[in-house]
């Protein structure tokens, strides 16, 4: 693959390993990757090539950005803050962003779960997913994000 946009968290790094999709002009082909950074032998699970929308990419941004901005306006008596479940598109992966802690100067982090699709069961008919849950630090959220945003600015949605 061509590209690659990395979130880095506790224990892992979330791969997202793309390249422009040669038939449609808003879209990217590529695999998502969970690679271990323990240090123990290294694994990894991976989705199939899969379609990746650019809209796709911007929205899961975003999803972080205002997960990390419900942490900080959070009072300190509620005791949760979870987000919906972010899915693709292409339904290859999802993102759940869940509780923690951001203060105003981006420090502290939050608990995410990842599942990547990695196969179908063809006897029950229903895909098959695996994953994480880690922890992650606001600053590294910002970056990956910005990151995104950066790799895509000449994107025009239509």
């Amino acid at each position: 693959m061509d590209n690659l946009i990395m979130l880095k968290a506790a224990g892992y790094r979330i791969d997202f390993d793309f390249q422009p999709h040669p038939n449609i002009e808003e879209g990217l082909q590529g695999k998502l990757r969970l690679v271990t950074t323990c240090d123990f032998e290294p694994r990894e699970m991976e989705t199939e090539v899969f379609l990746l929308l650019i809209d796709d990419f911007l929205r899961l941004g975003a999803y972080l950005e205002d997960h990390i901005t419900k942490l900080q306006v959070r009072q300190d008596d509620q005791e949760y803050s979870e987000s919906h479940l972010f899915l693709d598109d292409s339904l290859a992966y999802e993102i759940r962003a869940l509780n923690g802690w951001v203060g105003s100067d981006m420090q502290g982090g939050f608990s995410i779960e990842v599942l990547v699709k990695v196969g179908f069961d063809l006897s029950m008919k229903k895909a098959v997913y695996a994953g994480i849950k880690t922890d992650v630090d606001a600053s590294e959220v910002t970056r990956f994000v910005r990151h995104i945003r950066e790799m895509f600015s000449n994107y025009h949605r239509k």
